[in-house]
């Protein structure tokens, strides 16, 4: 008992629904059956009751326990006191033409015998917005009666999806010992850790160098590099930087093949004093030269595989097969740092809803801090081997790179064919001492029909972790995976890019039947999570809000765009939070909810951004792109299931004339956009379909797509795997 009624839990979930968009201060009148047996109510009565409601900040069950004293006041006075309630109305703000109607009581009034029960109705004249809430037979059904011209713009479906969301975490509130609020525990955010913040990362694996010198650093299928020789290149490399101007805090781009060359690049910017973009050489020329300005690099390191590098006005090109041909005079020492822990170490650029894509910039601090955290907690070290299968733009290749070699580890860099060929890919962890995998889902599960294996591919017991984020993890891989690798221990991880590669993360020892999903998990060392309302307010257990993130984890900010920054990472107090006290929060745009065991389940996005192959897609910047096709009026892009149950981008094109041709329309957004954000897909309507409201409803486009682009795209022949 957590000292509520049913009633009062209700009417406090349709205030705290109907607040925002109605007023800071407002009434609400309850209809509600007057107390007494049948032989007491000369007919079908009812009683009216007066609640307030407000803008401020009020949990769920405070906010009942207060309706309840107001209820119950009102129950125990006889009818002679309805002028005091009506004083009481004039008080607490002015009544909008919304009423709560308590039915709660039904079958605690039985019918007199012979009496048979005919349909009941309930309707209350004058008003725009009636909430019904009915009790019987121990079932709880609730409707909202509404006459939508009456109310603010879109917004009933918004306060109705509140509405709901607060009565989804009832059934966790049941659980719930009944001297807990309600709200998650401060404890569940007790993260806080010593880890160590007064180098750089670079200083990482120049100790490990310094260390052991000869031992095994990277490896690929052409050969292999110690950690002295990986310094030597990597000091040539930022010498040369250095001589070219290259200082602290400066941006520079990486387009490299994939190879050994991609981490000596990325280690020898960031001793020069810079940050690294990495700009990867598959994308369009307009594409990289939009990240390439947005960042202000004046300068790209690259190589042959990179056609467009030498076309780039106003951007000096280092070429790194030059530079690593001949010896630097300075080389055999690593210049003196220039940076510290709070200067900018890589820019990763994402999807942009804008149409424009937006870089974030995250400093060393919140890497020194993953990397302990995984020490920690998972043991990483000079005995293990990870396989790189990421590209350099997707944020897990920051662990791979700088968390495996800065602790001592060794990596094994997947090239291109083995990157594209699953069996290519099995046969590097069969044959090879790996004992860490980290890929998105999709990778893993591309391996899966390889895993009964030829028989002359022994090996694989190596293997001790295996790392899956970026995506959801389809429910049966771990089985797949654990019959393959009976010592791997899987580890579903999540976050943002925004985060600083992961901030959460959940061991999957097995998986409940119930699930829907893998559960989020728990944030990680001096990581905080936050679900929230609109007004920033927690939400209790069980109920859907709003993904916030905090702690040492964050990123700098979206580099060089102050409004964008200010925008999603959110700075001043933010009082009653379950945790320390905060003065910065990401707004992840995720939702999500608590469960009573503390775990973080995510719910997915609340605007267009999916993942795909691990990577963030903003799906509007796609629709953006399409719309600029000379034969296209609008588009609307979704992620859609195919037949074999894999993602695919469909396009939803309303032509503006006769149809253009379906390849058309994919090498237009292929033009300006990544291969994995072309549709594979493209299908043609005459008209959106819409909701009783207006609006689009992307539930009613038709899936599978006929016609001429019915037949899914052939997939990228150098796409990279993420």
């Amino acid at each position: 008992d957590h000292g509520c009624t049913p009633d009062g839990l209700l009417l406090a979930a349709y205030a705290r629904a109907l607040s925002p968009g109605l007023g800071d201060v407002f009434a609400v009148p309850v209809v509600r059956w007057p107390d007494g047996t049948d032989a007491a109510r000369p007919a079908e009565l009812t009683a009216l009751s007066w609640v307030s409601v407000t803008a401020e900040a009020c949990p769920l069950l405070d906010l009942a326990r207060r309706y309840d004293a107001v209820l119950a006041e009102d129950r125990a006075a006889d009818a002679r006191r309805g002028l005091t309630a009506l004083r009481r109305s004039r008080r607490t703000g002015p009544a909008l033409p919304v009423v709560y109607t308590s039915l709660f009581d039904l079958d605690a009034y039985p019918l007199p015998d012979g009496v048979t029960a005919a349909d009941w109705v309930t309707s209350t004249p004058g008003v725009a917005l009636d909430c019904v809430a009915v009790q019987e037979g121990g079932v709880l059904e609730y409707a909202w009666d509404a006459l939508p011209d009456a109310l603010p713009p879109d917004w009933l479906e918004d306060a109705f999806d509140r509405f709901a969301a607060d009565l989804a975490g009832l059934s966790a509130l049941a659980r719930t010992p009944a001297d807990d609020p309600g709200l998650p525990p401060a404890r569940w955010n007790d993260t806080a850790r010593p880890f160590p913040a007064d180098l750089p990362v670079q200083l990482l694996v120049e100790d490990q160098a310094r260390i052991r010198p000869a031992e095994v650093a990277l490896r690929w299928s052409g050969g292999a590099l110690s950690f002295a020789e990986l310094e030597l290149r990597a000091n040539r490399l930022a010498w040369t930087l250095r001589d070219a101007g290259v200082g602290r805090g400066d941006v520079v781009g990486v387009s490299l093949r994939r190879g050994p060359d991609m981490v000596v690049a990325v280690l020898g910017i960031l001793k020069a004093g810079g940050a690294y973009l990495p700009v990867l050489p598959s994308l369009p020329r307009d594409r990289a030269a939009v990240m390439l300005d947005d960042a202000a690099a004046g300068c790209l390191v690259a190589d042959a595989s990179c056609g467009w590098a030498a076309t780039m006005p106003g951007v000096r090109q280092v070429g790194l097969d030059a530079v690593l041909s001949r010896p630097h005079p300075r080389e055999a020492t690593a210049p003196e740092p220039v940076n510290d822990v709070d200067d900018l170490a890589y820019v990763i650029f994402t999807s942009g809803s804008t149409g424009r894509p937006k870089g974030v910039g995250v400093t060393h601090r919140p890497m020194l801090n993953l990397f302990e955290w995984a020490r920690r907690t998972f043991g990483f070290g000079p005995g293990d081997l990870g396989l790189c299968v990421t590209s350099l733009g997707f944020d897990l290749s920051v662990f791979d790179i700088f968390g495996l070699l800065g602790l001592g580890a060794g990596l094994y860099i997947a090239d291109e064919e083995e990157q594209r060929d699953p069996r290519l890919l099995l046969r590097v962890l069969r044959t090879e001492p790996v004992t860490f995998w980290n890929s998105a889902p999709t990778t893993l599960a591309h391996l899966a029909p390889e895993f009964g294996g030829p028989a002359d591919l022994p090996g694989g017991d190596s293997l001790r972790l295996v790392f899956l984020s970026g995506d959801y993890t389809p429910l049966w891989l771990p089985g797949r995976m654990r019959e393959a690798f009976p010592d791997a221990t899987l580890v579903s991880l999540g976050g943002a890019t925004e985060a600083t590669v992961w901030s959460n993360y959940f061991v999957v020892d097995r998986v409940d039947p119930a699930w829907r999903s893998i559960p989020y998990g728990r944030p990680i060392d001096n990581s905080r999570y936050y679900v929230l309302d609109e007004r920033r307010r927690p939400v209790p257990v069980g109920t859907e809000g709003d993904l916030y993130i905090a702690g040492d984890c964050l990123a700098a900010g979206y580099y060089r765009q102050p409004e964008l920054t200010a925008e999603r990472f959110v700075t001043g107090d933010f009082p009653g939070l379950p945790g320390p006290p905060e003065t910065r929060l990401y707004a992840t745009g995720d939702r999500a909810r608590h469960g009573p065991d503390g775990l973080l389940h995510f719910l997915g996005r609340r605007d267009g951004q999916v993942k795909l192959r691990g990577y963030r897609v903003e799906l509007p910047e796609i629709e953006h792109r399409l719309r600029g096709h000379p034969g296209v009026a609008d588009a609307v892009v979704l992620l859609r299931k195919g037949s074999g149950g894999e993602d695919r981008l469909v396009a939803y094109v309303l032509p503006d004339g006769e149809p253009p041709a379906v390849e058309d329309v994919r090498a237009h957004v292929a033009a300006a956009l990544p291969d994995y954000m072309v549709p594979g897909v493209v299908g043609f309507v005459t008209e959106w379909p819409a909701t009783a409201n207006g609006k689009l409803d992307r539930d009613a486009l038709p899936w599978p797509v006929h016609g001429p682009g019915a037949a899914p795209a052939p997939a990228p022949s150098a796409a990279p795997v993420a």
